[in-house]
């Protein structure tokens, strides 16, 4: 494997450095930006939350009172008073028509409030005397059911509501439809018992009235559970499937809901604010005097999941912030390239400057060698002819050093420092001619 260059190394170490200075610096902006969006849901969540609470409260009281209206008619109880007596052709004719009359009245309730799908009366006996679900059949015994169990024994103004059971499919749509039963007694002027109303209630057109259900959050959920634990929102507008059991599905965050009336839970991508509603203490907005239910189904937990805000979240909420993200690394590893690319340019000038000076003084070492010793003497006069160079040669002709040279010049005496030789003495008597000849300085 060919080794990176040193200019890789340092262009890569560069870019790692440019890198690292832009998130250190988002990093902490990320971080507050993080946190702001956290508290935000929370806001939001804890909004939506106040809003499906008071609409869910709503649309129960409601039928709370619609259930207590409707058994005070009196044509209600008229009919439920005869239920058992002997009557004369006359009076059962007048029976028929009040109960051909309730009947119509129901059914335009169930028209004009499509949140229900039946209404049935039930003698003190628990036989049914009237209902508009017609796969149930005049005289049918129903006194094992548990509305009528425990609305039985209750006072005027007090309702039962049961747990939310799965009802009938629609053959059309194959939707699955569940239900809540309110049932109130029916109680004469007199204080006596003629049997009990049975409101039942679309569950799944209740809840798709709420503001989770009609997407006014798109990362909102609810989270509707009773005080065992049980999934009461419907399978197509929750996270779990009706009656799941929210302690087997998500154990923490039933340990934390339980423990509480109200609060938030924290899970890896949810941010869940809840709250508790008694069935039984709270129902002041209804005219009704006490509301019990089954065992465990009272306590209520409501709550709201929102996203739970996290990188991904951010990146994909802000594309132009990342884009602004992306082109500051882009810039700064940009710049950090141009710099050690320039660094490295300024070196390499250097480098090929220092290269040249030292060829220079080698070119200018050869000739001042070749100079010096060249195989015949040089000297060099001024316009005066003053003497001011000789090269080594030439004085070694002439018996001189470079240092005796100029000692005897100063001086004016031209002795040789070498005994004369026969190849030195030509140049010796050719000397004393130039000197001789030479001006001097007084």
């Amino acid at each position: 494997m060919k080794a990176r260059t040193p200019l890789t190394r340092r262009l890569m170490v560069a870019g790692l450095l440019a890198v690292a200075l832009i998130t250190l610096i988002l990093v902490p902006i990320a971080w507050l930006i993080k946190e702001t969006r956290f508290e935000q849901s929370r806001l939001t969540a804890q909004a939506l939350l106040d809003a499906e609470h008071e609409a869910l409260m709503q649309g129960l009281n409601e039928s709370l009172n619609h259930a207590l209206a409707i058994s005070q008619f009196p044509t209600v109880r008229q009919h439920l008073s005869r239920a058992h007596q002997t009557q004369s052709p006359y009076q059962d004719d007048w029976s028929k028509r009040n109960a051909d009359n309730l009947k119509s009245a129901f059914g335009i309730l169930l028209t004009h409030f499509n949140r229900y799908t039946r209404v049935a009366l039930l003698d003190s006996e628990g036989q049914l005397q009237l209902s508009t679900e017609s796969s149930l059949s005049y005289g049918e015994q129903l006194a094992n059911e548990p509305y009528f169990q425990r609305a039985k024994a209750l006072d005027v103004g007090s309702l039962y509501i049961s747990a939310p059971y799965l009802g009938q499919s629609n053959l059309d749509t194959g939707e699955t439809f569940y239900q809540l039963d309110i049932a109130t007694p029916v109680i004469n002027a007199e204080g006596q018992r003629l049997g009990i109303l049975v409101l039942t209630l679309n569950w799944n057109y209740l809840l798709s009235t709420l503001p989770h259900a009609m997407g006014t959050h798109e990362y909102a959920s609810a989270w509707l559970v009773d005080g065992q634990g049980r999934w009461l929102v419907p399978s197509s507008q929750g996270a779990l499937a009706f009656g799941d059991s929210l302690q087997q599905k998500h154990m923490e965050v039933w340990s934390t809901v339980e423990a509480k009336p109200e609060g938030e839970v924290l899970t890896d991508d949810q941010l869940i604010v809840f709250r508790t509603h008694d069935i039984g203490m709270q129902h002041f907005s209804s005219a009704a005097n006490q509301v019990i239910s089954e065992s465990g189904n009272e306590r209520w937990r409501i709550g709201i999941g929102v996203t739970r805000p996290d990188v991904s979240m951010l990146v994909a909420e802000g594309r132009r912030k990342l884009s602004l993200v992306v082109i500051m690394y882009g810039l700064a590893i940009g710049f950090s390239v141009f710099w050690v690319l320039s660094k490295h340019r300024q070196r390499s000038l250097k480098v090929k400057a220092q290269r040249l000076t030292q060829s220079a003084r080698d070119y200018a070492q050869e000739l001042t060698d070749l100079y010096e010793n060249a195989p015949c003497g040089y000297h060099s006069l001024d316009e005066l002819g003053v003497i001011h160079k000789i090269n080594r040669t030439e004085l070694q002709w002439l018996g001189y050093s470079g240092t005796s040279w100029w000692a005897n010049a100063a001086t004016g005496t031209w002795l040789p420092r070498k005994p004369e030789t026969p190849s030195t003495k030509p140049s010796r008597r050719y000397w004393e001619t130039v000197t001789k000849a030479q001006p001097r300085s007084s």
